[in-house]
């Protein structure tokens, strides 16, 4: 596929699954949002990560605001993403409960102060628009989180969970050279693993 129409195909893609997240009434959402942090607790007490990732909720996201006070009482160090600047991968600085994120990244998302500890996250919570079924997903465009995994799996071992609603699942999502693949997936169904391998034909398919 041409990169054109590989582009044009993923901003069509992009408004149809923010048109389905924006279907969810606020109360489901606020429940299910309360769902991922016990199942985030299940899945800590079967892989005991100390540094976790999550992301400050916008657009319809799911609230993750529940999830990062659960894994705080976990005694988990958790953080947020910071964009620094175009291109360039994301940094994390800790976050604590009492902390009022008052500053702005350069993407304009509220994070941690500048004074807050930069750290290295092994299990990360992602954003996305959507997913499929082997593990690929399509966020805003920004390329921030492909950059930012590929950099961390190179340096150790991390553990990727994208997090959103089953409705942002759909048979493929088109996929470029830079795309880094989700290790699991987190919605209102549960927690699922991927394949660590996928069938390169189903490339050829229509996303939509």
């Amino acid at each position: 596929m041409k990169r054109a129409d590989l582009k044009s195909e993923k901003g069509e893609l992009r408004l149809l699954l923010k048109e389905r997240r924006y279907t969810i009434p606020d109360v489901e959402r606020q429940r299910i949002s309360t769902c991922f942090a016990r199942d985030a607790s299940s899945l800590l007490s079967k892989m005991p990560f100390q540094t976790v990732s999550v992301f400050y909720s916008c657009a319809g996201e799911p609230d993750m605001m529940p999830l990062m006070t659960s894994l705080h009482m976990h005694g988990c160090q958790v953080c947020l993403p910071v964009i620094q600047r175009k291109a360039a991968p994301l940094i994390f600085r800790s976050w604590k409960p009492d902390m009022i994120l008052s500053f702005l990244d350069n993407g304009g998302i509220p994070v941690p102060p500048p004074a807050a500890d930069v750290i290295i996250p092994t299990l990360l919570f992602v954003p996305l628009l959507g997913f499929d079924t082997y593990g690929y997903r399509i966020g805003y465009g920004g390329g921030y989180y492909d950059r930012t995994i590929a950099l961390l799996r190179r340096q150790k071992s991390v553990h990727i969970v994208g997090v959103g609603f089953s409705v942002q699942e759909v048979v493929y999502i088109p996929k470029e050279r830079h795309d880094e693949k989700l290790d699991a997936i987190m919605t209102e169904d549960g927690y699922r693993l991927f394949p660590l391998f996928h069938n390169l034909g189903h490339e050829r398919k229509k996303a939509f």
